[in-house]
């Protein structure tokens, strides 16, 4: 496993723009050769999620796994995560199906203390 970075973003709006920075920083610090602005696509998206639907604390972990690019977003906060089919009239619903569209590939895991949306990204996604 390659370098590690983590931080926890407390659960109020100005969080999901400072998850954005971080992401920004953070793959840059860890020598990420692939698309920053999707990475922080991602991110953002799952952060949004995060505060919208748990109202909890949300970590975001990322590392380095050989050339790719992986990231988890936990929470805290009770339910499952659930990928919507927004209709194109829909104002929002559509955050999982952005990371799934960017991502290489991603999942969910259901941890004992909440939940988690992780992602990995390839230099050429």
């Amino acid at each position: 496993m390659g370098a590690v970075r983590t931080k926890a973003f407390p659960s109020e709006p100005e969080s999901a723009a400072a998850a954005r920075h971080w992401m920004e920083a953070a793959a840059a610090e860890v020598e990420w050769d692939g698309s920053v602005e999707e990475a922080v696509l991602c991110v953002s998206e799952l952060v949004t999620n995060s505060l919208r639907h748990a109202g909890a604390e949300v970590r975001v972990t990322l590392y380095r796994r050989g050339a790719a690019l992986w990231v988890l977003v936990k929470d805290a906060g009770p339910g499952s995560v659930v990928r919507k089919h927004a209709l194109p009239t829909d104002v929002s619903g559509r955050g999982l199906e952005i990371v799934e569209r960017v991502s290489s590939t991603w999942g969910v895991m259901a941890e004992t203390d909440g939940k988690a949306v992780w992602f990995e990204m390839s230099p050429s996604t």
